[in-house]
């Protein structure tokens, strides 16, 4: 099996101890025209933690813009209308399976970072594809779809809650131009080659978004 992974690092002035924040991340679906795969990765700040308290990826389908809709409701809630009924299907965007890269770093001047990552599946062989035939045809045709080598344009944001409990955001930003995404394959392909990783796009990406 081959992954996608794809970490963003949010950098700011003071950031909100237990604060909840979430970066989503969206392109135009490779299976339904019209549509957007989506995702986001919420995860709580703390000034006493390295790795954070907290942290969840979640998928969603849609027509919607996330940065054009009601922004009320807890984190957890963002864009509920287009939330993926099976969270947990293997070739849906996840969970990085190591807790240590769900970071906190802070310094004496009051510069913070917070970082989240997504995974998903890439390609599937042997009896994952099997089952992901029987169980999962959903997630297993956007990893058929997936294009290598072609530039995806992403749409993406933030935005803070105080606490898990809050019922709207007090803080956020979007993108004003989708940036763009491919996957390098290099000269030996990509199918077979491992673990593809795209943190330095997204690094780029997070220090636009929060640039004060």
């Amino acid at each position: 099996m081959e992954f996608l992974i794809l970490t963003d690092f949010l950098v700011g002035m003071n950031m909100e101890e237990g604060g909840y924040y979430q970066t989503y991340f969206q392109m135009p679906s490779a299976t339904q025209a019209g549509l957007y795969d989506s995702y986001t990765c919420t995860s709580e700040f703390s000034n006493l933690s390295e790795i954070s308290p907290f942290y969840k990826v979640k998928g969603y389908e849609g027509t919607s813009l996330f940065s054009e809709i009601d922004q009320t409701g807890p984190w957890d809630k963002f864009m509920s209308e287009d939330l993926m009924e099976e969270q947990d299907m293997s070739g849906l965007w996840t969970e990085f399976f190591d807790k240590s890269i769900y970071i906190n770093r802070s310094d004496s001047s009051g510069v913070n970072v917070r970082s989240c990552t997504g995974i998903r599946t890439l390609s599937m062989s042997g009896y994952p594809r099997q089952n992901a035939e029987l169980e999962e045809p959903i997630a297993l045709a956007w990893v058929d779809a997936f294009k290598y080598q072609h530039t995806y344009e992403i749409k993406s944001g933030w935005r803070l809650w105080e606490s898990a409990t809050a019922t709207e955001p007090t803080g956020g930003k979007d993108v004003s131009k989708p940036w763009k995404f491919e996957v390098d394959c290099g000269d030996y392909g990509c199918i077979g080659s491992g673990a593809v990783t795209m943190g330095a796009s997204a690094l780029a990406l997070a220090a636009t978004l929060l640039a004060y």
